[in-house]
């Protein structure tokens, strides 16, 4: 058989086995053995086996990410909050009627939240770029639907019997989604530099 590293004197230790199985292969300095073990986590040279690399520390958040409690509680106010209010007219009385996000697309941006909430509490501890690109692309996202939502209400203005207009449920949502968007691209790119 030939030396793990071609001509010359190659030191006894665990390489690559040649064979190609993906395995380390025990070289005894003359010849290889018939000692295999894992390619991962592999014995090192004199057989012992090799201590894993310590994590990396990933340090302390950014300052800007205690930004993030904050900006994830103002969606979920703002989701359980008013998104439609109405003031219908009858027999002379005004009657005001509310409803809130949750009855309408308010629950899939809370869970949106949830989900963009959980990826970036996960980033604090591993810095991992894409998590706050995911966070981004769902802030993203409520804030389309919240948009979409403030102009359906805006199509339904006036009605024959009262006015309807945004609550201030759907106004929070639109900007804590916006601040959501914008802090996790910026998390996204302080974090590439240590990811």
């Amino acid at each position: 058989m030939t030396s793990p590293q071609g001509t010359g004197q190659t030191p006894a230790g665990w390489y690559p086995d040649p064979s190609g199985s993906g395995q380390q292969r025990y070289w005894d300095g003359s010849q290889w053995t018939e000692h295999y073990t894992p390619g991962a986590g592999a014995p090192a040279a004199g057989g012992y086996p090799a201590q894993a690399a310590p994590a990396r520390p990933v340090g302390p958040p950014p300052n800007l990410w205690w930004g993030v409690p904050a900006v994830l509680a103002l969606l979920l106010i703002g989701c359980i909050g008013t998104w439609v209010k109405a003031e219908v007219e009858i027999f002379g009385q005004t009657q005001s009627s509310s409803k809130g996000g949750l009855e309408k697309d308010g629950s899939i941006v809370l869970f949106l939240t949830v989900v963009a909430g959980v990826f970036l509490v996960l980033w604090r501890a591993q810095r991992k770029r894409w998590m706050p690109i995911a966070a981004a692309a769902i802030g993203a996202l409520c804030t389309l639907i919240a948009i979409i939502d403030i102009a359906d209400v805006g199509n339904q203005k006036e009605t024959a019997l009262g006015s309807v207009s945004v609550g201030w449920g759907l106004w929070l949502t639109l900007i804590g989604s916006i601040a959501l968007t914008i802090l996790s691209i910026v998390l996204a790119a302080r974090g590439s530099s240590r990811a």
